[in-house]
């Protein structure tokens, strides 16, 4: 058995040393989706999901379901050190089964 020293990154999770124990950190792993996302010059928002999310008559199916898919699975990792945003994109994730323009702008604001 080989000891390593401290750990400093973990499955994409960065890992430092404060004063009273270790501080997480996914700021690359947030850049990534937000590269994938082409959204990296984006202006944040305050509230990561309307209140009211509002439905349009307009329910067309996206055309490429698997890029919804890959940014809410992306956005479930997250979660794992952005607890503010697990309720937002637990209930994104509602809609992989069948999504639609909507439910990708509600993903796009998550972000």
């Amino acid at each position: 058995m080989k000891d390593l020293d401290q750990i400093h990154h973990f499955l994409g999770i960065e890992i430092s040393q404060i004063f009273d124990g270790p501080h997480l950190s996914q700021s690359h792993y947030v850049v990534t989706i937000l590269e994938r996302a082409n959204m990296v010059d984006c202006k944040p928002i305050s509230t990561p999901l309307e209140a009211k999310t509002r439905t349009s008559s307009n329910n067309v199916l996206l055309e490429d379901p698997s890029y919804f898919r890959g940014l809410v699975g992306a956005l479930q990792y997250l979660t794992l050190t952005r607890l503010d945003l697990s309720y937002s994109v637990n209930y994104a994730s509602q809609f992989m089964h069948a999504p639609i323009v909507v439910h990708l702008k509600m993903v796009r604001r998550i972000h």
